[in-house]
């Protein structure tokens, strides 16, 4: 998933844009950034650790271009609910990419008021909503490389012409669609 994580900066950055992201979470998310040429703008988690959607949203400027939501967050563990990420999503001008990196989704703990948050779900009509997930956790492919993305057809297309050719091998392609 990181891949697809790397094609959704590529595809919505030009040099200078802003990428944001709580801190800390996914390492490769200011690599991704700095790859791009755009400019990480890091928000602090709250004291529990988990993300600060609030503080996220409110610092969204003109150059914001791609927000990364890594729910469960790695590495501190706490996953986004289902109202915190609808509540977010509100406040987030729709021409701005949220990318759900839920590359731990299968492992995602229940929300005491309601069931795990499934980005999937939630973005259902939502044009700059990318949900990411990977074959490498829960289905022990690690080695294969193999995550996706799941996003509206306007968002995959330019997804599509970040990809880099040939990135994921038969075997691995084979290993994804038995798990």
């Amino acid at each position: 998933s990181v891949a697809v994580c790397q094609q959704a900066v590529m595809a919505a950055c030009s040099p200078g844009d802003e990428v944001m992201y709580a801190w800390r979470s996914f390492e490769a998310y200011p690599i991704l950034t700095t790859l791009a040429g755009a400019r990480s703008v890091p928000v602090p988690l709250l004291p529990d650790t988990r993300h600060d959607l609030m503080a996220m949203a409110d610092a969204v400027t003109d150059r914001t271009r791609v927000i990364f939501v890594c729910t469960p967050n790695n590495p501190t563990g706490p996953a986004v609910t289902e109202a915190e990420l609808t509540e977010f999503l509100g406040r987030v001008p729709e021409d701005v990419l949220v990318v759900v990196d839920e590359a731990y989704f299968e492992f995602g703990l229940a929300d005491p008021d309601g069931p795990v948050l499934d980005a999937v779900t939630l973005s259902r009509g939502r044009s700059n909503v990318l949900v990411v997930r990977t074959f490498s956790k829960a289905y022990g492919l690690a080695g294969m490389r193999v995550g996706y993305g799941v996003a509206s057809p306007v968002v995959a297309a330019a997804l599509r012409k970040c990809a880099l050719p040939f990135g994921v091998s038969l075997l691995s392609q084979a290993a994804a669609l038995a798990s």
